[in-house]
């Protein structure tokens, strides 16, 4: 967490702020005596000294986030949401909070915010509100969620309007977890009429690549993540286009491209520390010990390090990891219950890794010759994804034992 500013002109503003609103109403007798009783006079002093009183602590929010003083901050939008000067006011500093708690990788404390949101009036706008809903679902990759956020956003959006196109983006990603090859190709060709649009080229590029990593499709994939490496200028996206990046030359046996992507995004720097984004990186470096088989030393202990600053939803990132090793190293039954661990973290609906999971369970289970359980793995991946390449590659390793 960022330290707090104790600057003098931090404390001076914050004492200004906090009188404000006591001077301003000290001030009405005495205004009121010097007026003569001219009740206009009398009636803006208080309506502006109610104000005042009533956005005190939304402004103090605003100015706290600015300081890096995160934990004040939210509880002063805590204060704001219940003494606001409308419920439109009120919801805002909700939001502002869910925000906030987005920000510090908060995501079910950013939910409960987005609900104190909806739940101050039915009758505001909630588009704001709908959307940090769909991008916590789609932090806890939960697709069924994130479409459901954006159909309530969307009739709250004009469809030419920004807003409009994020929500098309999240829909992308929601159905990059629920991938199958029919509905992938169905969204890449709706995704094609966005691209005359040069505001959004970038992200749909990355979109493009994202969607054709999920269908196995890396070819495709490697050459639109190049160009959005390229195009994004957003640190966090560019950060989420290298990892694709390594994770599609991984897979095409292009390691030292793979490599290179992955310290491309370990070099970014970001506003604060991101233990998730660390996690990320740390998962492609093991993937890629494993395919290569040179192990990675230092990978066991650096998972155990970014484990206390983790949410319990990334936990099932740090079983893979340690899967990964315990794959790279023969320790296969290890491997077995490191990637069970991982499957009961994963939500049914996100697919595309429960499929990775099952490979790599199938391959564990092959060498252990458990085939019956090597056999299970295999008509998982195939209700998943029956033209998943992982999949063949599974059924081609018993064909050469037959």
């Amino acid at each position: 967490m960022p330290e707090e500013n104790t600057s003098f002109l931090h404390i001076l503003k914050e004492i200004l702020l906090y009188t404000l609103g006591l001077a301003v109403v000290i001030a009405i007798p005495i205004w009121f005596h010097w007026s003569n009783g001219q009740l206009i006079a009398y009636g803006l002093i208080v309506f502006f000294g109610w104000v005042s009183f009533m956005v005190r602590y939304y402004v103090s929010g605003l100015w706290r986030v600015h300081l890096k003083q995160y934990e004040s901050a939210l509880t002063q939008f805590e204060k704001a949401s219940r003494w606001g000067l409308n419920d439109a006011f009120r919801a805002n500093a909700a939001i502002q909070a869910a925000h906030l708690h987005m920000f510090l990788e908060r995501p079910h404390d950013a939910l409960k915010w987005c609900e104190t949101a909806l739940n101050i009036s039915p009758n505001i706008d909630h588009t704001q509100t709908y959307l940090i809903q769909a991008s916590v679902y789609l932090t806890l990759q939960q697709p069924l969620k994130i479409l459901q956020a954006c159909d309530l956003a969307a009739k709250q959006t004009p469809q030419s309007s920004q807003m409009a196109y994020q929500l098309h983006n999240q829909r992308v990603m929601a159905y990059g977890m629920l991938i199958d090859l029919s509905r992938g190709e169905a969204e890449l060709a709706a995704l094609s009429r966005l691209e005359s649009t040069p505001e959004f080229a970038a992200t749909t590029t990355y979109a493009r690549a994202y969607l054709y990593t999920q269908c196995e499709q890396y070819d495709r994939a490697i050459s639109y993540g190049e160009q959005a490496a390229a195009l994004l200028t957003p640190v966090d996206l560019r950060f989420v286009a290298l990892i694709t990046l390594a994770y599609a030359y991984t897979h095409t046996g292009q390691f030292d491209l793979a490599q290179s992507c992955l310290d491309r995004a370990d070099a970014l720097e970001f506003p604060m520390s991101r233990p998730n984004y660390a996690l990320l990186v740390l998962l492609g470096r093991l993937r890629l010990a494993w395919q290569q088989n040179q192990p990675l030393p230092e990978g066991s202990a650096q998972l155990e390090a970014l484990k206390p600053h983790l949410a319990d939803h990334q936990l099932c990132y740090v079983a893979l990891g340690q899967a990964f090793i315990a794959l790279q190293e023969g320790r296969y039954p290890a491997a077995v219950s490191h990637l069970n661990n991982a499957l009961h973290r994963i939500p049914a609906e996100h697919r595309q890794l429960r499929v990775d999971v099952f490979y790599m369970l199938g391959l564990a289970h092959y060498h252990l010759h458990h085939i019956n359980e090597w056999s299970k793995a295999c008509e998982e991946i195939k209700a998943m994804a029956p033209q998943s390449l992982k999949l063949q590659s599974l059924l081609q390793l018993r064909s050469d034992t037959l």
